[in-house]
């Protein structure tokens, strides 16, 4: 996961449908600090944006998302903001801070009027959050003595989607598995201990550990003595020496 803040200075609009942000080849300047930002400069306008938030995989912001607009006042008369295809916003001050927070792709359409009341629309960009770890409960189904399927339940909400499970046996890594059902196989006869971590797109992980357990018959006398019909066995012949002591 990258974590970090970018400032982009860019001289046209670099934002596509597709992705959260795709950066051309007009970008002079990157700095890194503690958390992400994009400034978006268009070539001859007056607005311009920032998107503040931290930064995931996959081009995923894993914070909420504050969208800094600024522009000179004696430039622009008004802004006007749509979030997901909602109702138009109108702000007169700048700067103006828009903060989403809620999982899942937004939609981000935006204008702005000038003095003589004309309009100019500005191309929609998109912001994909995702805050909440993905949630992993490792099940398993004793196939036999000495085998085992264990099965990786896995949900991620709204977020960004699973990305793959990765099985690790007592620390050691079994591989991965990126499509449903998440499974492993075990086989064996010892006792040991398997861990499942499951990823999403941008970069949480969650994990659930279970033990192997294996289920193996007891053929010693102390297994024999306990087994269920010989412990009835023991039980009644208890009951037949308490009635017995009654009669002498």
């Amino acid at each position: 996961m990258t974590v970090g803040i970018i400032v982009l200075f860019l001289g046209m609009s670099t934002f596509s449908t597709a992705s959260n942000i795709e950066l051309d080849r007009t970008c002079q300047d990157i700095i890194k600090t503690d958390t992400y930002k994009v400034t978006h400069f268009q070539s001859g306008l007056p607005p311009s944006y920032q998107l503040i938030g931290t930064w995931g995989d996959n081009n995923w912001f894993i914070t909420c998302v504050t969208i800094k607009f600024t522009w000179n006042p004696g430039e622009v008369k008004q802004l006007l903001v749509n979030v997901d295809n909602t109702n138009w916003k109108s702000y007169t001050s700048s700067p103006t801070e828009i903060e989403i927070c809620a999982d899942g792709i937004h939609n981000i359409a935006w204008k702005w009027i000038d003095y003589d009341d004309d309009e100019h629309p500005q191309p929609t960009f998109f912001l994909k959050i995702d805050k909440t770890p993905p949630i992993i409960s490792l099940q398993k189904k004793i196939d036999s003595e000495t085998q085992i399927t264990f099965t990786a339940n896995v949900n991620d909400g709204s977020g960004s989607g699973i990305s793959r499970v990765e099985f690790i046996l007592d620390g050691v890594s079994q591989g991965e598995d990126d499509e449903p059902p998440y499974t492993y196989v075990w086989q064996g006869s010892t006792r040991q201990t398997l861990k499942a971590i499951v990823f999403d797109f941008a970069g949480h992980t969650a994990s659930d550990e279970a033990d192997t357990k294996p289920r193996t018959r007891d053929y010693s006398f102390r297994g024999l003595f306990f087994s269920e019909h010989l412990q009835n066995l023991v039980n009644i012949f208890i009951w037949s020496q308490k009635i017995l002591l009654r009669l002498l």
